[in-house]
């Protein structure tokens, strides 16, 4: 139904733009049409790549039960149980309907530091209730632990943006006030949603994020890029012309995205060479960023990385690289699973 590299990568984009962009709400995998149907599937938005992890099991509730499908996540190493957590919740969300107190059985089936991330995998698959956000935001509240209805308010965001994300006034005039009653960022779900609701045409989300606000904008560029990135790699030709519509000011962060999701463990450093050279200083750097945060969300250390950072060919590129390796190496950004203990030795 899908590939590993793909699940991986949405699911690490997912934590990502948690984490460090916004909250931790992901993408998503099942298969999905260009439609506002909360149906979705993995992406080849990628991160670790194939290389860096191991086999990820499949959740099938059409042949599982609910105790084998939580066995598998129980059963998966740990140092990688929270991927198949996230694709649990999707899977869940998907299957299971606006059962909350389903899913609540399983959140609470699961170990402490993974219950965020399984209700982060739900936020994307859940049909909430937009038409009735208020009966929704009620049904949350009696059923999701407080700790975890963040997650499910973006998810009403997400879903919201998908439906009506080709008529910006109408999703901010929603957003803004539904976000700031729940404690949530307006513009989380709302990139997420355009993303998804035009994830077969990205030009045309690109297109779109100048009529949002200001302030939405360069979230949804980055957001988007992601989707460029994992469709055309790190081809200049390719990826630069989609930048084409956005304002200067979110062009930067565009790249950041195509550049993260383009590269993966397996890829050489030196690929990037074309692409960072057609780029204004400004995008390189984003650009630089994003690999050096990806190369220690991998487990890369400084000293690897100074030797892969040769490959660049340019000295101030390699700099770059090292520094934002090195500012996030280390932290919890700098390793996608906190809660769980980090690995003696990475691939």
């Amino acid at each position: 139904m899908f590939d590993r590299g793909s699940l991986v990568a949405v699911i690490l984009c997912a934590l990502w733009c948690g984490w460090v962009g916004h909250s931790l709400v992901g993408l998503s995998p099942v298969a999905f049409v260009q439609s506002p149907d909360p149906v979705s599937p993995p992406e080849a938005i990628l991160l670790a790549g194939e290389a860096a992890l191991p086999e990820i099991p499949e959740i099938d509730f059409t042949r599982l039960t609910a105790a084998e499908a939580l066995a598998i996540v129980i059963e998966t190493p740990q140092e990688r149980q929270w991927i198949v957590a996230f694709f649990l919740g999707e899977q869940v969300g998907h299957h299971y309907g606006r059962d909350l107190t389903r899913a609540r059985w399983f959140s609470d089936s699961l170990p402490e530091p993974l219950r965020m991330v399984f209700y982060n995998g739900l936020a994307h698959t859940f049909p909430w209730d937009i038409e009735d956000p208020a009966a929704q935001v009620a049904a949350i509240d009696a059923a999701v632990s407080e700790a975890h209805r963040k997650s499910a308010y973006i998810g009403i965001l997400i879903r919201y943006a998908m439906v009506h994300g080709d008529t910006p006034d109408k999703v901010v005039g929603f957003a803004r006030p539904f976000a700031a009653a729940q404690g949530v960022d307006a513009v989380d779900g709302v990139r997420i949603g355009v993303q998804q609701r035009y994830r077969r045409d990205p030009a045309k989300a690109l297109a779109l994020v100048a009529r949002y606000p200001d302030d939405f904008q360069t979230a949804m560029a980055e957001e988007i890029g992601w989707r460029v990135g994992s469709e055309s790699g790190l081809d200049p030709d390719k990826v630069i012309p989609m930048a084409r519509d956005l304002a200067e000011g979110s062009r930067p962060r565009f790249f950041h995205g195509a550049c993260r999701s383009a590269w993966h463990p397996g890829v050489s450093l030196a690929a990037l060479r074309p692409l960072l050279t057609a780029l204004e200083e400004a995008e390189r750097s984003q650009c630089l960023a994003a690999v050096g945060f990806a190369l220690a969300q991998v487990g890369r250390s400084s000293e690897q990385v100074s030797s892969m950072a040769a490959d660049l060919g340019d000295p101030t590129w390699a700099a770059l690289l090292g520094s934002a390796h090195s500012s996030f190496d280390g932290t919890e950004q700098g390793w996608l699973n906190p809660d769980l203990d980090r690995p003696a030795e990475f691939p």
